[in-house]
This record gives structure tokens, C-alpha cells and sequence, in this order.
């Protein structure tokens, strides 16, 4: 009796199967669009950089950002597929695809006599080009070899507030801290594709090897301001500070994906994915300079402009040239168009 009832439940599927195509190979001349939702996590290399680097510098602790830093966003992408007269390299491969990923993240330094609080917010978008080919290695699988050339952009804001007590005084400042990074590189990327039935696909992307053909370069740049007031038991000061720092940044890293690939008429399909990035940053000849402004509210007002270029370079060169790691996890879920010609 059970037989009988399983196979009843296997009729309408072998029955619906074979009147749709493979669901992830593309016939001959054809364009592929793809817009995907993408929420998990990310983390900043300027997490743990400004932890070493507040440690020395203002003697302060970061609070590490920890589960508070889920973050969302989506990816928009369109694949050309220009076919070959050949049985095991079918088709030529050709995209652009540009995502992003944005958060806000809670944060708290502290140390002796400060306190600061504030929120993260930004994150990094990417854009990519891909040159690629389709082998048909086996029946149902084919592997896709590529080079990849990205663009990566990250973009942080901090807003701060930061509050001074000692035995004899008793501040507070209110600024923000902006964080700007970029670079460009080459990665050498392999993609997997097995048919499991006509209709599903499981498939594998990644980016294994970094700097190829491509090596990278980039910028960073950091820059805070903050003002204020200080309270004495003689006087009132009155504090703006000015922060400014810039220098080379360099990536490199992985990537790996793994997803299903659902299709559910000849030419719309369905997708879900998760996706580990892991960039690794290295900052080089950094320079960094601050400026304080007090202006003394007491009987006899007075105005003083304190500067520090070299201090700060130093600082920088020994903690910011350490490498960092920009992680991201991600859970993706989207939708494919093919456009055949």
C-alpha cells in the first residue's frame, strides 16, 4: 500500500518535468538578469584597527561590535552568454554586477577618565566585471572558469559623543568620524553548475585567487571632528578638534558561494544562496595630523592652537600598516530573467 501511494506522489513530478529546460544552462544566444535581496553580517577592518589604534593613542578601549552587526542590502547583475560552435566549450561569459551591503552598528570605548559613544553607519557596495567560458565537462555539469576584475567601496560614518571626568574636571565632545576606503584588483574565479533534475541546479562560485592579472591599489581616508567644552573648578574651555589621516590601501582575500538554482518557467528562475567573503586590507604610507582649538571662557579669555602632524604619522604607521579583514556572510535570495536571441 505505501508503494502504491509513493508512486501516485511521484506521478505529477514526472510528469511536469520534462516539459521545462535544465534549469541552470543557457541555449544558445541569450542575456541573463539578476536582482537579489542579501541580509547576514558584516564586520569592518576598522573595527579591530581602531582598537589597537585607540589603545595607544587616546587610551581607549573599543567595544567589539559583536552580534550587533547585521546588515542588508541587494545585487543587481546582468550576464551575456555568446555561444561557440564547439560541444564542450559552449559559451563565451560576459557580466557586470554591482552590490551593496549597509548596517548601523552600536559602539562604546572607554578608559581612564573617557567614556565615548556612538553608531556606526555605512558599509561597502562593490562593482564587478567578468570574463568567463562555459565547459560542458560532463552531462549536467559544467565548469565555468573566469577572471574577475573588482571595485570595492567602503563608506563609514561615525557619530560620537565622548565625555572626560577626572577628580578636578568634567568634559564633553560631540563630533563625527568618517571612514573612506577603496581599491581595485584582479581575481582568477572558478564556478561549478550540476543538474540535479531538468528543474533544479546546485551550484558553487568563487574567487580563489587574488591580485591576478590585476594587482591591487587604493586609497583611505579618515576624518573626525568633534566639539565641546571643558569644566575646571577656575575655568570654561571651549575645544574643537580636527583629525585627518590618508594613505595606500591594498586588498586581497576569497570568496565562496554555494546555492540552488529552481526553474519555473523557460525563461524566470529562483535562487537562494549564502555567500562568505573575506577581504583582507593592508594600509601603507600613512600620514595623519590633528588640530586642537581651545578658547579659555574664564575673566581673562584666552585663545590657543595646538597642532600634531608627526606624533599621529608615527602612531599610524606602526598601528594602522597592520593587516585587517573586511567579513561579510550573507543569505541571498533572488531571481533570474533570461532574455534568448
Amino acid at each position: 500500500m505505501k508503494k502504491i501511494k509513493f508512486l501516485f506522489l511521484l506521478l505529477p513530478i514526472l510528469h511536469f518535468t520534462p516539459l521545462l529546460a535544465q534549469a541552470g544552462k543557457v541555449e544558445g544566444n541569450a542575456v541573463r538578469l539578476k536582482l537579489a535581496l542579501l541580509s547576514g553580517f558584516y564586520n569592518s577592518d576598522w573595527e579591530n584597527r581602531n582598537q589597537g589604534f585607540q589603545l595607544f593613542y587616546n587610551r581607549v578601549l573599543e567595544d567589539n561590535w559583536k552580534d550587533k552587526n547585521k546588515a542588508y542590502g541587494g545585487k543587481l547583475g546582468v550576464d551575456y552568454y555568446a555561444p561557440l560552435k564547439n560541444t564542450t566549450f559552449s559559451h563565451l561569459l560576459f557580466g557586470a554586477s554591482y552590490s551593496t551591503i549597509n548596517g548601523g552598528f552600536p559602539m562604546a570605548r572607554y578608559g581612564t577618565g573617557e567614556l565615548q559613544t556612538g553608531k556606526y553607519s555605512g558599509g561597502y557596495n562593490q562593482l564587478e566585471l567578468t570574463f568567463g567560458t562555459v565547459i560542458n565537462a560532463y552531462e549536467g555539469l559544467r565548469v565555468i572558469p573566469k577572471f574577475v576584475h573588482r571595485s570595492l567601496t567602503q563608506n563609514l560614518k561615525n557619530k560620537v559623543d565622548t565625555y572626560y571626568f577626572t577628580d578636578t574636571n568634567l568634559g564633553l565632545l560631540n563630533g563625527t568620524e568618517t571612514y573612506k576606503s577603496n581599491a581595485a584588483l584582479g581575481y582568477l574565479g572558478l564556478g561549478l553548475e550540476y543538474d540535479i533534475t531538468p528543474t533544479l541546479t546546485v551550484y558553487f562560485d568563487s574567487l580563489l585567487f587574488s591580485n591576478f592579472l590585476i594587482q591591487s591599489n587604493g586609497k583611505y581616508q579618515v576624518d573626525g571632528n568633534a566639539q565641546g567644552f571643558l569644566l575646571s573648578n577656575s575655568s570654561t574651555v571651549s575645544m574643537t578638534r580636527l583629525d585627518h589621516s590618508q594613505g595606500n590601501y591594498k586588498v586581497s582575500g576569497n570568496r565562496f558561494l554555494l546555492g540552488f538554482n529552481l526553474k519555473i518557467t523557460d525563461s524566470f528562475r529562483f535562487f537562494i544562496a549564502t555567500e562568505k567573503d573575506t577581504i583582507v586590507t593592508e594600509i601603507s604610507n600613512p600620514i595623519g595630523s590633528n588640530v586642537l582649538a581651545l578658547l579659555s571662557l574664564s575673566t581673562r579669555p584666552t585663545f590657543a592652537v595646538q597642532g600634531d602632524a608627526i606624533n599621529k604619522t608615527v602612531y599610524e604607521m606602526l598601528l594602522y600598516s597592520g593587516k585587517q579583514r573586511i567579513e561579510s556572510t550573507t543569505l541571498q535570495l533572488g531571481v533570474a530573467k533570461d532574455i534568448n536571441f
